[in-house]
């Protein structure tokens, strides 16, 4: 179910997205301290200047606090994310004021980025392993059935997709998590 009212209210994927995210970081802020990225840029200012920042992080329990709870609530998120996403019509395109006139050039990126947050919904797993590579299809794959670890370079390839569709990581990974179920179902 899709709902044009939902769409105007939210905005699109991104701003959902934006909402989600900014809410799981609050959360856990919220449980391991207001500081605790003035902690992480001490801890990575310390380990790139070859500091010792083994150390810091045994004085720093809330950095793996931080990580066990980042890592819990990514996935809730990106599901809220992309549930409620699924129940959003596209958008009217943004409109430009009578008396500016109309740029043909700006009338279809308008249209373009109302189309595309949509898209990525609708695409199947043939076109995600086109859009990742065979190779990289096949490690998320195992990622997403098995709970196998990402290797940096899938994860980079997953970076320069989702940024493609104006997403994270995370919310991809569970785009791509349902087109697999849905597929998989008779």
């Amino acid at each position: 179910m899709s709902s044009d009212l939902l769409s105007t209210y939210y905005g699109g994927i991104e701003q959902i997205e934006t909402y989600y995210n900014g809410r799981m970081y609050q959360l856990i802020k919220d449980e391991v301290g207001e500081d605790i990225f003035d902690v992480w840029a001490e801890y990575w200012d310390l380990k790139d200047s070859g500091g010792n920042w083994r150390a810091f992080w045994d004085e720093h329990p809330e950095l793996q606090r931080y990580r066990d709870l980042r890592d819990t609530y990514t996935p809730l998120a990106a599901d809220a994310i992309v549930s409620l996403a699924d129940r959003i019509a596209e958008g009217a395109p943004a409109e430009l004021r009578e008396d500016l006139g109309e740029s043909q050039g700006v009338s279809q990126i308008e249209q373009g980025l109302s189309s595309q947050q949509q898209q990525v919904l609708q695409l199947t797993f043939e076109d995600w392993r086109n859009a990742l590579g065979t190779s990289a299809m096949n490690l998320v794959v195992d990622y997403i059935v098995d709970g196998d670890s990402l290797p940096n370079s899938v994860r980079d390839r997953l970076d320069i997709v989702a940024d493609t569709y104006g997403l994270d990581q995370s919310t991809l990974l569970e785009v791509i998590r349902r087109t697999l179920s849905q597929q998989a179902a008779p």
